[in-house]
């Protein structure tokens, strides 16, 4: 997979139309949203690829890998994916790709993306978005979806959410993803031996996002233009 002319800078505000796939009623937004990037939802911007930008109160669910924004006291998914260039949440950059949105966490010659992703459980049972099974786990997830439940910022108590994201580095334009140590030193043969020192000795943890950051920074160091 390949994401190309990235334009970040933040343009002229004037309308946006947004077209409404899911809603979801107001919650208290002290709420810590287990199913979200940001603990609130925050005022950022839309970018479209036509240089127009839309302030909005926004926010990424990580179970519909849905980008989430509020109007008029209800939740609203951004539709259209293909027409917006980027959306900025707190300083940070989450880019289109496909039908999700993946944040551009680092934009170097090797670049880091993280495709935040979480799975809900219930009763042991995995029961993911996009489920087809026609089990009991999934059909809750069905009922969950029908009264808007997944984008309220409280999940009923039965339900827990379990991270899944996938991390992607891009080098000369291809995307390589990664979850495990493994994964990440298989991309970089070459400097397999300085960055399992560097992992060891920085006690890098890999699913935090700031500890891979870090990381990515050092291969950049490794690996300059």
């Amino acid at each position: 997979m390949c994401l190309n002319n990235f334009r970040i800078g933040l343009m002229v505000c004037t309308g946006l139309f947004f077209v409404t796939l899911h809603m979801a009623a107001q919650q208290d937004s002290e709420e810590v949203p287990r199913q979200y990037v940001f603990p609130v939802f925050t005022r950022g911007s839309v970018v479209m690829k036509n240089g127009i930008t839309k302030p909005s109160v926004l926010n990424y669910n990580t179970v519909t890998q849905e980008m989430i924004f509020e109007q008029n006291g209800k939740r609203l998914a951004l539709d259209r994916l293909g027409t917006i260039d980027t959306v900025i949440i707190n300083r940070r950059k989450f880019i289109p790709v496909g039908e999700v949105f993946y944040e551009l966490a680092l934009e170097a010659p090797v670049s880091l993306f993280i495709q935040h992703k979480s799975d809900i459980t219930s009763e042991g049972k995995p029961i993911g978005y996009g489920t087809t099974r026609q089990t009991t786990s999934s059909t809750s997830f069905s009922k969950l979806m029908e009264t808007n439940a997944i984008y309220d910022l409280k999940l009923p108590d039965e339900f827990y959410v379990t991270g899944s994201s996938i991390n992607w580095i891009r080098i000369n334009g291809t995307m390589m993803k990664f979850i495990t140590r493994r994964q990440f030193l298989k991309i970089f043969p070459e400097q397999e031996d300085e960055l399992k020192q560097y992992i060891k000795g920085n006690k890098i943890d890999l699913k935090d996002r700031e500890d891979l950051i870090q990381l990515v920074v050092y291969c950049n160091e490794l690996n300059p233009e």
